[in-house]
């Protein structure tokens, strides 16, 4: 399946700061007003891909406070106040996070 950027990805993207989005047109599909927008906000689609094709795949990943954080807080920012319960999303955050780590 092929990732889809679109104008709502590359505006979540400035706001959360990036300056580039990965989109190897092997694998990406970017509409044409989302490289327009991505022009406008200064965004660089890199089509070049980050992790060669034949590379081995990662099994772990190391999992701290500081990342459990950063995803609490990305998660916390796209919910709506009445569904952000802090305990609850810390908590599974980190449950997902070690389950990748295996």
């Amino acid at each position: 399946m092929r990732k889809l950027i679109s104008v709502l990805t590359v505006e979540r993207a400035h706001k959360d700061g990036l300056k580039e989005l990965a989109a190897p047109p092997k694998t990406t599909m970017v509409t044409d007003e989302a490289r327009t927008r991505a022009k406008e906000l200064g965004i660089r689609l890199r089509e070049e891909a980050v992790v060669p094709d034949d590379a081995p795949p990662v099994s772990k990943i190391e999992i701290s406070e500081n990342l459990v954080r950063l995803v609490v807080e990305k998660v916390i920012d796209r919910l709506p106040p009445e569904k952000r319960q802090l305990d609850v999303i810390k908590e599974v955050t980190t449950e997902v996070l070690m389950e990748y780590a295996k």
